[in-house]
């Protein structure tokens, strides 16, 4: 048994309710427990109208911040929080790559797919703010042209809006629609099946989809929201505009086809700032530089 107390505790997030956590982490830097918090949505998702002055009393109650962008550490700052801020990219989901399958293996396991075409993926939570109806009308105005296919993988939101798309989707002939919640194991047979994911966010932070493309070394078509633009810094693919997005989003996919082979090139050479070993030993040394564990 271990009679010491932690000399830091690092959060991920709020843990249920944010103003009643931050007073369990001031009473624990009280007792000589100090935290830092890693914020991965810098608000909720679907903020109330106290969200800011709660979130602010929140962050303010920990000795430092980790963030994933500048544009975050930002947002931080315009929130009234001055905490030390490290800024360090999200490491990428590679526990999901475990039998590295070729893009002919996983079509084989999926078998629907029309596989000399180029494929765009929208994976995760088919919610109205990831812009899931956006994406299906994008590719129902494709459905005529033989070079794409299409692939949604996830449990959707449960609205008649979305849920109607998804049942015409289903009809379309050149969209896959697995509207159902993927087992972990079952993940990869989707990114490895692909030519490039689709982030067509029109609210958001960030996003776990987008470290499974890089996880899988996949280029992405994304909008300008959350760290998107900065990843893209980093990463393969193009911008979305998100204020024409049906639009937009069939002429970069024209464009992503036209490009395929420098941006599959791009996604070999990139990707050592995403290591976890890299982020792991940044993490430490601004643990250190704020009197953490030496």
């Amino acid at each position: 048994m271990f009679n010491e107390k932690p000399r830091f505790l690092i959060f991920q997030s709020w843990l249920k309710v944010p103003l009643l956590d931050a007073v369990v982490v001031r009473l624990l830097g009280f007792f000589g427990i100090p935290s830092i918090i890693t914020i991965h949505d810098l608000l909720p998702h679907y903020p109330r109208p106290w969200s800011r002055v709660e979130m602010r009393f929140f962050y303010r109650s920990f000795k430092g911040a980790v963030v994933h962008s500048m544009r975050q550490q930002e947002g931080l700052r315009a929130l009234g929080v001055d905490v030390p801020t490290l800024v360090v990219p999200h490491g990428v989901y590679d526990i999901f790559n475990t039998r590295r399958l070729t893009r002919a293996e996983a079509h084989a396991e999926l078998p629907e797919l029309i596989g000399n075409r180029f494929i765009a993926l929208f994976f995760g939570f088919l919610g109205e703010r990831k812009g899931i109806i956006e994406f299906l009308e994008a590719a129902s105005r494709l459905r005529d042209d033989p070079r794409f296919h299409f692939i949604v993988a996830g449990q959707p939101e449960p609205k008649p809006a979305i849920l109607s798309a998804l049942a015409i989707a289903r009809e379309g002939g050149n969209v896959l629609v697995h509207d159902f919640s993927i087992p972990h194991d079952e993940v990869q047979r989707y990114f490895a099946a692909c030519d490039v994911v689709v982030l067509p966010y029109t609210e958001g932070t960030t996003s776990g989809v987008l470290k499974l493309a890089m996880a899988f070394g996949k280029p992405i078509l994304c909008t300008d929201i959350g760290d998107f633009p900065e990843a893209l810094e980093g990463w393969s693919g193009l911008t979305l505009d998100r204020h024409r997005l049906v639009d937009d989003l069939v002429l970069k996919l024209g464009e992503a086809l036209a490009k395929r082979p420098a941006l599959d090139e791009k996604t070999l050479r990139l990707g050592d700032e995403l290591r976890w070993d890299h982020i792991s030993s940044r993490y430490y040394g601004f643990v250190e530089s704020l009197g953490g564990p030496t």
